[in-house]
């Protein structure tokens, strides 16, 4: 008998394969076995690191081939931005993560001095530095760094020679920390916890250091001689977020899966103008001389004229929220070209016939890709595809379909 669609002789022993494949079509109803998504062994890693359990936090220094790979729960997986291969099942109960890969974040200004009587006027605080590029591609980038807050004024008594410093201000805050990059292929995909390349929030702003004062004596009073605080530093912006990939044959279940930016926030408060108030000088009120200006630092504060004779700084500016990252679930097919290369030797022929029967008689023959199997692609593995590549193989017209 000729395969004259394939041009293939079939000799005694695989004659006799093919007549009992054709005998089990006829003779037994549909046995339906509803397969899985894709069993993608190679798209799935070799599994040369073999089975693990993630029990106690774990950093990795490079790509993994696992055949399982389970983290317990309160257990962090740090993937350092190495891919992760599960060629059959991750089960994640605690976080999987990327906390290096991700932009540093840009360092806070530093405050601006405060003033000198009316000699020195205060000084700006510097602009913080933007935050770094990631380390690899997807990464967060950091978030930059917050403004300085400015200098206080200082306070000058002419008449006496008196003179207060004004307040220091405060440095800016850290840029957060961009989100890295967690790559995961998995056969069988469970996530019972979070996968995750969120960005770090930005570290708080610095104070604005109190402006100084003195005191002294005028007869028949004592005299208060106050600067205005500094401006609190700016806070920082938090870090983007950055990219999670996960490619699935079957996702059982998807769970939490984020990039989110990091957070910024308020920034910090500016410091206090702490002159007093004296109604003692002949009865005519304050007699303080502070002043009410302080130098500008970006978004850190300057000082605000108080109730009080001296003023307090204004309190820094707020850092703003990370850009959110990616999120890409994808499901990968083994199946390329059309259905019928059971075996995925790379061509269809009477081997992949009796790689099929041994399959569906329970001959304890394992499906390497289930949807090269479901031959007509009617979504179940049963003897209508065993007819289907019978049919083929025998140049009785069945054309095999494209893969799904």
């Amino acid at each position: 008998m000729n395969n004259t669609g394939n041009s293939q002789s079939i000799n005694h022993s695989q004659s006799k394969t093919l007549c009992a494949a054709l005998i089990m079509a006829a003779a037994i109803g549909v046995m339906g076995f509803l397969f899985p998504a894709d069993d993608a062994r190679a798209q799935f890693g070799t599994g040369a690191d073999g089975a693990a359990v993630i029990s106690v936090n774990t950093t990795l220094t490079g790509m993994k081939n696992y055949t399982k790979l389970t983290v317990n729960p309160g257990i962090t997986l740090n993937t350092a931005g190495f891919p992760v291969f599960v060629s059959d099942t991750l089960f994640n109960m605690g976080t999987i993560t990327d906390d290096q890969s991700g932009g540093n974040g840009g360092t806070g200004g530093n405050g601006g001095s405060g003033g000198f009587g009316i000699h020195v006027p205060p000084a700006l605080g510097a602009m913080g530095a933007p935050g770094s590029a990631p380390g690899i591609v997807g990464g967060g980038n950091g978030g930059n760094g917050g403004a300085g807050g400015g200098g206080g004024g200082g306070a000058w008594d002419a008449s006496n020679g008196q003179a207060a410093n004004g307040g220091n201000g405060g440095k800016g805050g850290n840029g957060g920390k961009g989100g890295g990059v967690v790559i995961i292929y998995a056969k069988y995909f469970s996530n019972a916890g979070v996968v995750q390349a969120n960005g770090s929030p930005s570290p708080t702003a610095f104070t604005g250091s109190g402006g100084f004062y003195s005191s002294y004596f005028v007869f028949p009073v004592t005299l208060d001689l106050a600067g205005g605080g500094g401006g609190g530093g700016g806070r920082g912006n938090g870090g983007n977020g950055g990219t999670v990939r996960i490619y699935y044959g079957t996702m059982l279940i998807a769970g939490v899966l984020q990039a989110n930016g990091g957070s910024g926030g308020s920034g910090a408060p500016g410091g206090s103008g702490v002159g007093q108030s004296n109604s003692d000088f002949f009865g005519s009120g304050s007699t303080e001389a502070g002043t009410p200006s302080a130098g500008n630092g970006g978004t850190g504060g300057a000082s605000a004229d108080d109730v009080g004779p001296s003023a307090n700084g204004f309190t820094g500016g707020f850092g703003a929220n990370g850009a959110a990252g990616v999120v890409v679930t994808t499901a990968l097919s083994c199946c390329t070209g059309t259905t019928g290369n059971v075996n995925m030797a790379g061509i269809v022929d009477l081997a992949d016939l009796s790689s099929l029967v041994s399959y569906l008689t329970g001959g304890g023959y394992v499906l390497p890709c289930v949807p090269e199997a479901n031959v007509n692609n009617a979504g179940i593995v049963d003897l209508a595809d065993l007819s289907s590549l019978v049919s083929y193989l025998t140049g009785g017209g069945y054309t095999l379909p494209t893969c799904p």
